[in-house]
């Protein structure tokens, strides 16, 4: 297997060459994916209280399968986003999983066997997972070598690879918050106690967007990222993923409801929702994910506070 080290300048040295690979939303734009149910996202979209939503003018993109996609009948095709499941790519060999993730962005996606009529030519992968750790095994790798075979120019903008948005699993995030050293593996002793992620950082850095999910989810129970978690986790990710040669803006926050506040030292903040959002404005690394556009999550009945925390601090 490759050093880490030189796959990272490998990764780099092709991104360079092939030009940035811009999120087709707009480059500079802030894009949401709101993945939720019908009523909550509703709430996010057109917002009772009659206050300013988070619609598709302000970037905002249903992940299919839904039941409404974003309320607009037809006319909202161009935001709805196809899905293919990880676990499901994890073991396809490299070029599967370049065919399958191009039958998505040209327009089938079928999801569980239903076609959504999604036309924004834009898939999300379901999630990366300790399954595509370098100590896992090859998937990672697998991975990489199906987005340089995407990195080829798409009839709808950018290259195929620039369409496939990964979100990211809460142990990766919280692996980088709690690990050390320049490959974000090592205990507080030194040594290796944590999995690395060169093969599949490189390849979400070829893609369009990491979307981090900063919560734990443990036994279908969601729980918040501590203060500490949410200081360190991003930095980490986003150091090694620029480093792998992916674009800072590329990369967002997804945030979910949860019964309590973040744990630890908190900023100025009343209620999860509201001290979720001040964590993820933090100056640095936060703050600037933060301005890419975040993502709600089974936010529930905290979707009024997620619109209202968005448009306290996002145009």
């Amino acid at each position: 297997m490759p050093r880490p080290h030189a796959t990272l300048r490998r990764a780099a040295t092709v991104a360079a060459a092939l030009g940035v690979l811009a999120a087709p939303a707009g480059a500079g734009a802030a894009m949401s994916i709101l993945y939720d149910l019908d009523p909550h996202v509703r709430e996010i979209v057109r917002p009772s209280d009659g206050t300013r939503g988070v619609g598709p003018a302000r970037g905002a993109h249903r992940q299919e399968g839904s039941t409404s996609h974003l309320f607009a009948g037809d006319a909202d095709t161009r935001y709805r986003l196809g899905k293919v499941p990880a676990a499901e790519l994890a073991g396809m060999a490299p070029a599967q999983i370049a065919a399958t993730l191009r039958r998505q962005i040209d327009g089938t996606c079928t999801i569980a066997g239903r076609d959504y009529g999604c036309r924004s030519h834009l898939v999300t992968v379901d999630e990366i997972d300790g399954a595509f750790s370098d100590r896992a095994g090859n998937a990672g790798r697998r991975l990489l070598t199906a987005m340089r075979m995407l990195e080829r120019p798409s009839p709808y903008g950018g290259t195929y690879a620039s369409r496939v948005h990964f979100f990211i699993a809460p142990t990766m995030t919280a692996q980088f918050a709690a690990a050390r050293g320049r490959h974000h593996n090592l205990g507080r002793d030194g040594k290796p106690h944590f999995p690395t992620w060169t093969y599949a950082v490189a390849a979400v850095a070829r893609g369009g967007g990491a979307w981090l999910e900063m919560y734990h989810a443990r036994g279908g129970v969601r729980t918040p990222f501590s203060a500490g978690e949410w200081r360190r986790g991003p930095r980490d990710f986003l150091s090694l993923y620029t480093r792998s040669g992916g674009k800072a803006e590329r990369v967002h926050f997804v945030m979910t409801g949860t019964a309590q506040p973040p744990p630890g030292r908190l900023p100025a903040c009343s209620g999860p929702m509201s001290c979720t959002w001040a964590l993820a404005s933090r100056p640095g690394a936060n703050a600037r994910i933060l301005a890419n556009g975040p993502g709600a999550y089974r936010v529930g009945d905290q979707a009024a506070d997620w619109v209202r925390e968005y448009n306290r601090r996002l145009p």
